[in-house]
């Protein structure tokens, strides 16, 4: 609005007026168009209205006014105040679901219609199909998370921009929980699943993304199976301890993701490549290739060494700790052959290698010089039993020779009286008095 009070004394019959638009006021982005007017009166005008100005903007204007005297021309700059945004926040997305919130994300209303600086957001939402509608309002930020929504439910979001000068505009999308899907078994070739009954067809959709044991990408075929009135499925035909996406989607647009792993078994094929590492007179060492990624059907947990001599009818069998392709069997016989065979170990044994793998162990080393210890031992101790046998002969002559000479001095007395000791040697009686006639 320009006041042309100090022009109406002569009479106004002209006004020609140029107006440059230089900048937003709310986001600093200057243009630089400009609008020029020409307008005749029949009366003499007390203000001049210029419209179609953007709002919260500064703008140059030269106003030139003419009457029967002559024209005159004065320049000014001005500002038009905010208004209300007159568009919506743009790019609004719906960035992250649960089976209880929706978090949606946007970018800021573009600049020529913000209309202002911006000051906040506001949300409501209700149901798609019908209901209460709730509002938050004073949003910072570019996103927000609803929460506390029901699992499987389709909603209508709306935001928009808050300004100095009011509300703006809203913008609106739809976006749904997820919907809630159970595991209720599994097998090693197949996956129970279970769902909320709907009254809408339900689209299952599945793919195998890695099998779990080798951790390597396998076929990705996707398949897929729509059932109406049902609560469950089983998804049968499925590869042996391999990962699963499953897909739900109820109506074709309420969609939930669940991932599920199929059971393991024993693995259906025997370790390979099995060599002989070395051996001692007592032990031997093997070594074997692992069994094949598609025949583990699991996670090889351990394996199982079985062997027996060669020609014998039972197996002996050793269980490895860990996962090393490489173990020894000790206490074996020296010098004899062996037949042995490996397995592998997931929640169950495997088969046995097919072809039975032969090997012997040395030859027993105390035969060698190696027993140098074990002939010495015997050299001592056949020189200690000799030096004992002669001390023993030696003390049995002593006695011998004693108990004699005491015999042969009792005799030389007189009265014949005899009296026999108590010998030392075993078997000895008491002493004992004996009266003899004279001779």
């Amino acid at each position: 609005m320009i006041n042309l009070s100090n022009y109406v004394e002569n009479g106004i019959y002209r006004i020609m007026t140029n107006v440059t638009w230089l900048r937003f006021l709310h986001c600093n982005n200057g243009l630089g168009s400009s609008n020029v007017t020409d307008q005749t009166y029949d009366v003499n005008p007390m203000n001049l209205s210029i419209t179609g100005l953007v709002p919260n903007s500064e703008y140059n204007m030269t106003v030139v006014v003419s009457n029967a005297l002559g024209s005159r021309t004065e320049s000014f700059s001005n500002q038009t105040q905010p208004a209300a945004p007159s568009a919506p926040p743009q790019d609004i997305v719906a960035v992250n679901q649960t089976l209880f919130t929706i978090t949606i994300s946007w970018q800021p209303v573009d600049c020529a219609h913000q209309n202002g600086n911006i000051t906040g957001y506001e949300i409501r939402y209700r149901k798609k199909d019908g209901g209460n509608t709730e509002a938050m309002s004073d949003i910072m930020g570019a996103h927000y998370t609803l929460t506390d929504l029901q699992p499987s439910t389709a909603y209508l979001i709306q935001v928009a921009a808050n300004n100095t000068a009011g509300r703006g505009v809203f913008g609106n999308i739809s976006a749904s929980t997820l919907f809630e899907v159970h595991v209720i078994s599994t097998t090693s070739t197949s996956i129970n699943i279970s769902w909320a009954e709907v009254d809408y067809e339900v689209l299952i959709t599945w793919i195998s993304t890695l099998s779990s044991h080798c951790t390597q990408n396998i076929d990705q075929s996707l398949k897929n199976d729509s059932v109406n009135g049902k609560s469950s499925y089983v998804i049968d035909g499925l590869k042996v301890f391999t990962e699963y996406n499953i897909t739900l989607c109820i109506n074709g647009s309420i969609c939930t993701f669940k991932t599920v792993v199929t059971n393991a078994t024993a693995p259906s094929a025997p370790p390979k490549g099995m060599s002989w590492e070395g051996s001692s007179s007592t032990n031997i060492t093997i070594k074997w290739d692992p069994v094949p990624c598609a025949d583990r059907n699991g996670n090889i947990t351990s394996y199982v060494v079985m062997f027996r001599e060669n020609g014998k009818e039972m197996f002996h069998n050793e269980t490895t700790t860990g996962v090393d392709m490489e173990f020894t069997i000790t206490g074996l016989a020296p010098s004899t052959e062996y037949e042995i065979k490996v397995a592998a170990f997931t929640v169950a044994v495997g088969p046995f290698t097919n072809e039975s793998f032969f090997a012997s162990t040395t030859a027993d080393t105390r035969e060698g010089g190696s027993n140098v210890g074990g002939v010495v031992a015997s050299v001592i101790v056949s020189v200690l039993f000799f030096i004992g046998a002669t001390l023993g002969i030696i003390a049995a002559i002593w006695l011998m020779r004693r108990k004699k000479s005491t015999m042969k001095g009792l005799f030389s007395i007189g009265h014949f009286k005899v009296t026999r000791k108590q010998s030392t040697l075993p078997h000895s009686r008491d002493t004992q008095d004996i009266s003899l006639e004279q001779l």
